[in-house]
């Protein structure tokens, strides 16, 4: 198309123009020009001749949802206002919205009849010249404060003087800046590391309805998990909730905590509680040192603990409370402990506090930037201790943990546990020696007349027994002295060790164990005596055994044991069935 053309203008001019005209290329151009600005011409005046403009600018839509402040959440009505200023009817009307995602449309005041599910109002009618028609819907707006939202509307429709169709858009710019949920959120403007920050969140439902479906959402990974759970509240109900985080590095953090809810299947996020959280990283160190002199603990002894405190810290501590915890603590005598140290003692724990520690420095309890304190603290032991049948070869250990706040207003509260020293626990073995007519279990192993009577029989049995504590017992020995007028009889036994043996020259009495008893095992070594007592004994006890000494070593601690008892008479233990009889030798009968 474009060659022929151009075929046709080459023609024309080399025939009409070339030939003829001295100035022929101008001439030839020229007249072209002229030929199309008379077709531009034609063309205008068809156009403008057929043109019928639009009418949109005499058409007003406003939307609006009236002067008063709207807050997230509120109950609103949104007014719609259409005015035709034209002189054409406007036919076929369609007027629409398009609402936010969490606008919820009451259908009690805004039925389906009246604006359809798909957002239309419906029978609408033709619209004459210079008519004016409000329309309104009801129902609940919710949008995050502080974002932005619209209402759209459209009315679309076709002039009457023509068939083409026109739409009228209005819009509606939404920012609300609060929500009817006033969320409080309490929570310590500063936060160590490593240690959990407690909070506490109020949500107050301020409507005058109730508001279903909300959870809430917060900027710190690590709050409970039980904010997750799904909650209503009721109009002014008011809920709080409680959480923790646990800040793991020092520096600033803002943490915020907000209520969502879900409306038309999308989650909208609500006002937001805020707070910035100061972020600090204590580092002290704390240790508690016994003496390495002190080769194991015993009973009454004093162990003085060596209390090591550094501030390694940019920042001073104040309100230092310091607390002792010992592994066994029916081993301290706590009493004389917690008064010798000017100190209390509670839950099985000894503490220092600033009170204390003033006492013991004589100066400021508090503790600086870089500074160190050490003092001693002594433990008292007490005179005899029991630990469960369980433990064996134990220690006794010392753990100190602190607790303190930095200088400074509204302080967290600063715990660490520090080192433990130990030392090793010397075992307790309880020895007993004692006569018996029935043992504790009511059986009877002594026989004859009780009371004992002159001239007559009466035979006990002698019990001695090694208890063994935590620790275990190496070269165990017995030994003791039967006075004149007890016999020992051929009825005996042991439970461990050798039988028992017996000098008739002497009238000693021996036993020995050279193999190890374990801990909390029990040696018993029993025999049986007999007794007829002589006049001289008549309204007294009788003596059955004298000089018992019990002798072992503690392979724990390498601590020799030795225990003694000056003797043993027929006064029967409580336990005893036979105690109910009166011990002193009788004349008759």
């Amino acid at each position: 198309m474009f060659r022929l053309t151009y075929r046709l203008l080459r023609r024309h001019f080399h025939v009409k123009y070339k030939s003829n005209y001295r100035h022929a290329k101008k001439l030839f151009i020229f007249d072209i020009g002229l030929v199309a600005l008379t077709f531009c011409l034609v063309g205008l005046t068809i156009f403008f001749f057929l043109w019928k403009p639009q009418i949109t600018d005499l058409i007003d839509l406003r939307l609006s949802m009236g002067a008063n402040r709207v807050l997230s959440g509120q109950y609103v009505e949104v007014m719609l206002q259409y005015q035709n200023r034209s002189e054409h009817y406007l036919m076929f009307p369609t007027l629409s919205l398009e609402l936010p995602t969490g606008f919820i449309i009451d259908r009690q005041k805004t039925p389906t009849e009246y604006f359809s599910n798909d957002f239309e109002f419906l029978g609408l009618k033709d619209i004459p010249p210079n008519e004016s028609k409000k329309y309104s819907i009801y129902g609940w707006l919710w949008s995050t404060p502080s974002a932005e939202n619209h209402i759209t509307a459209n009315l679309a429709y076709q002039p009457s003087d023509t068939k083409r169709q026109e739409q009228k858009i209005s819009r509606l710019l939404i920012k609300l800046p609060q929500s009817i949920l006033a969320g409080n959120l309490q929570i310590s403007p500063m936060a160590l590391t490593d240690q959990t920050l407690n909070f506490t969140y109020t949500l107050t439902n301020t409507a005058k309805y109730s508001v279903n479906n909300l959870k809430l959402a917060y900027s710190y990974p690590e709050a409970l998990e039980s904010l997750n759970k799904t909650f209503n509240l009721e109009s002014g109900q008011a809920k709080s909730f409680v959480g923790s985080i646990k800040p793991t590095q020092a520096g600033e953090i803002n943490f915020s905590i907000w209520p969502q809810i879900q409306i038309n299947s999308q989650t909208i996020d609500l006002e937001k509680s805020s707070r910035p959280i100061k972020i600090y990283q204590p580092q002290i160190d704390l240790q508690a040192t016994m003496p390495s002199q002190l080769k194991y603990i015993d009973v009454n002894a004093t162990v003085p603990i060596q209390i090591t405190l550094k501030n390694n810290s940019p920042f001073a501590f104040k309100n230092i409370k310091i607390k002792l915890s010992p592994n066994y603590a029916n081993v301290i005598n706590w009493t004389k402990t917690a008064s010798a140290n000017f100190a209390l003692y509670q839950n099985n724990q000894l503490i220092i506090d600033n009170q204390s520690l003033t006492k013991l420095f004589s100066k400021s309890s508090d503790l600086t930037a870089g500074e160190d304190k050490n003092f001693t603290i002594n433990f008292y032991i007490n005179s005899g201790f029991s630990l469960n049948p369980n433990i064996a070869n134990a220690y006794l250990e010392i753990t100190p943990s602190l607790q303190a706040e930095l200088d400074a207003p509204a302080s967290p509260i600063f715990e660490k546990t520090g080192l433990a020293s130990r030392l090793p626990l010397a075992g307790q073995p309880v020895f007993t020696a004692q006569a018996r007519y029935y043992t504790a279990n009511g059986d009877q192993v002594g026989r004859g007349v009780l009371p004992p009577t002159l001239g007559q029989s009466t035979k006990y049995w002698l019990f001695l027994q090694i208890n063994n504590g935590s620790s275990p017992l190496s070269n165990s020995s017995l030994s003791a002295y039967l006075p004149a007028g007890v016999a020992l009889t051929d009825r005996d036994s042991v439970t461990i060790g050798s039988n028992v043996s017996f000098d008739d020259k002497t009238r000693k009495l021996t036993w020995q164990y050279n193999g190890q008893l374990a801990p909390n095992e029990l040696a018993g070594i029993y025999f049986e005596v007999e007794i007829k007592p002589n006049p001289q004994d008549v309204g007294k006890s009788v003596t059955l055994l004298e000089k018992i000494i019990f002798q072992t070593t503690d392979s724990w601690v390498n601590k020799k044991i030795t225990w003694q008892k000056d003797l043993v008479n027929n006064i029967l233990p409580n336990d005893d069935l036979a105690s109910k009889f009166d011990y002193k030798v009788q004349s008759s009968l």
